[in-house]
C-alpha cells in the first residue's frame, strides 16, 4: 500500500494540533471560574501539551520542506530568533526542564520553535482544508458562547461576562475577520458571515475592551469601504443600519434590555480608565541596562505595587520581550513582523485575498499594548496569524504546480 504523500501528513497533523487546542479553549472557557478560584487546572491542559508537540513536529518539518518558496530573510529570522531565545535561556536550563510544560510557556523556545508553521502557507490546497477547520471552530465558539451567555442572564458584571465568553471573543477577533474581509462569489456565504460577524460585535461589547471594539470597528471601516464603491453595497449598508436600528428598538423593549445596557455601561464606565501607563513607567524603572543586549532570562520576575508582589507578565509584548530575551532577539522578530507586513502579497496574483497585512498590522500594535488577553505564546490565534504571515509572504510563483493546487482547491 502506497504511504499518503507527506503534505498530507503534515496537514492531519497540524489539524489535530488546532482540534485539540481547541477543545482545550473550550473546557478552559466552561471552567474559568472555576479555575481562577480554586487554581486547579483540568485534564484538557494536556491536550494544549500534546497539540503544541504536535505542531512543533509540522512546525520543523514546514521550515524543511517550504523555506525554499519564501524570501532569505524570513527563514533566517526564524532560525536566528531560535538560536537567540535559546541562547538567552541558557542559564535557566536546568530550571526549566523541570518544567516540561515551560517550553510553550510565553518565554518558552518551543513557543518560537511553533513560528515555523507560518511555512505551511506555501502547501495552498491544504491551507484552504485548514482554513475551513479555523472557520468551523469560530463557528463552534460562537454557540458555546450564546449558551454560556445565556447561561449568566441579563445584567451580568463584567466579571460575569469574562468568565462566560473572554477566551472565545479573544479567537473570535483576531479569527474571524479574515473570513468577513473576503468578498465570496457565494452572495449568501457573504451575508452569513457579515451576520456573524455582528455576533461577535456582542462578545466583545460583553468583555468590556476597548481596544477590542476599535479592531472591531476598523475591520467593519474596512470592509464597508470596499462596500461603497458597488451599488449591492451601499445598498446592503443601508438594509444593515435599518436593521440595527429596528433591533435597537425591539431589544430596548423587550428582556434583552438589561443586558445590553449592562455591556454598555461596562465600556462606557472604563473608557476615562488609564490601566497601561503606571505599570509600563514602573516596569521600565526597574530595567537593568546592563542586561539590554543577552536579556535577564525567561524566568526573571518584576515587581509591581498595584499587586503588591512580582509579575511575570506586561501588557506591552515587545518591551517584555525586549528585557527577557535582549534587544537583538526583539529586532529579529519585530523586523520579521514589520518587513513581512508591508511587502506585497504574491497571493493576490492569483486570488482575491483580503485582509492578511491588515491582521499582520493589528497584530504588531497588539504586541505594542494596543489590546489585552494575547500574549506572544501558542493559542488558537497565534497559529492562525502565523499561518497568516505565511499566506502574506510566500512567493507563490515559485511554486511549478501552484496552477494546479488553485484548481483542487477550488473544486
Amino acid at each position: 500500500m502506497k504511504p499518503p504523500p507527506l503534505n498530507k501528513v503534515l496537514f492531519w497533523i497540524i489539524a489535530a494540533g488546532i482540534i485539540l487546542y481547541a477543545i482545550k479553549e473550550y473546557f478552559t472557557q466552561l471552567n474559568m471560574e472555576y479555575t481562577f478560584t480554586e487554581t486547579k487546572y483540568g485534564w484538557y491542559y494536556k491536550l494544549e501539551t500534546l497539540a503544541n508537540v504536535l505542531l512543533t513536529v509540522a512546525s520543523v518539518m514546514s521550515f524543511i520542506l517550504y523555506r525554499k518558496y519564501f524570501p532569505l530573510f524570513v527563514s533566517l529570522c526564524y532560525v536566528g530568533l531560535i538560536i537567540l531565545i535559546f541562547i538567552c535561556s541558557i542559564n535557566d536550563f536546568t530550571k526549566t526542564l523541570k518544567n516540561p510544560n515551560f517550553f510553550y510557556t510565553i518565554r518558552g523556545i518551543g513557543t518560537f520553535i511553533n513560528f515555523g508553521l507560518m511555512f505551511y502557507a506555501a502547501n495552498y490546497k491544504y491551507l484552504q482544508k485548514l482554513l475551513k477547520i479555523f472557520y468551523g471552530i469560530c463557528i463552534f465558539f460562537i454557540v458555546a458562547g450564546i449558551i454560556n451567555l445565556g447561561k449568566v442572564g441579563v445584567g451580568a458584571s463584567r466579571m460575569q461576562y469574562l468568565w462566560a465568553i473572554r477566551d472565545f471573543a479573544v479567537v473570535l477577533i483576531w479569527v474571524f475577520p479574515f473570513f468577513f474581509l473576503q468578498e465570496s462569489e457565494n452572495k449568501k456565504m457573504n451575508i452569513i458571515n457579515t451576520g456573524i460577524f455582528f455576533i461577535v460585535f456582542v462578545f466583545v461589547l460583553c468583555t468590556g475592551s476597548r481596544s477590542y471594539l476599535i479592531i472591531y470597528f476598523l475591520y467593519l471601516i474596512v470592509k464597508f469601504w470596499h462596500l461603497l464603491r458597488t451599488r449591492n453595497g451601499i445598498i446592503f449598508i443601508v438594509a444593515a443600519v435599518v436593521i440595527g436600528v429596528g433591533s435597537f428598538f425591539i431589544f430596548s423593549g423587550s428582556s434583552m434590555n438589561p443586558a445590553l445596557e449592562g455591556a454598555f455601561n461596562i465600556l462606557s464606565e472604563r473608557t476615562d480608565e488609564d490601566s497601561r501607563s503606571s505599570q509600563l513607567k514602573e516596569f521600565i524603572n526597574q530595567w537593568d541596562t546592563d542586561y539590554l543586549l543577552q536579556g535577564v532570562g525567561p524566568l526573571k520576575t518584576w515587581y509591581w505595587s498595584t499587586i503588591e508582589d512580582y509579575y511575570y507578565y506586561l501588557d506591552n509584548q515587545f518591551l517584555l520581550m525586549g528585557w527577557w530575551a535582549g534587544l537583538p532577539a526583539l529586532f529579529v522578530y519585530v523586523y520579521l513582523l514589520v518587513r513581512t507586513c508591508f511587502s506585497k502579497p504574491e497571493i493576490r496574483l492569483y486570488k482575491d485575498v483580503r485582509g492578511t497585512r491588515m491582521i499582520i498590522g493589528m497584530w504588531i500594535l497588539a504586541c505594542l499594548g494596543f489590546a489585552i488577553y494575547v500574549t506572544i505564546s501558542p493559542s488558537i490565534f497565534y497559529y492562525f496569524i502565523e499561518l497568516m504571515m505565511g499566506y502574506h509572504i510566500c512567493k507563490y510563483s515559485k511554486i511549478s504546480d501552484f496552477e494546479d493546487q488553485l484548481e483542487q482547491a477550488d473544486t
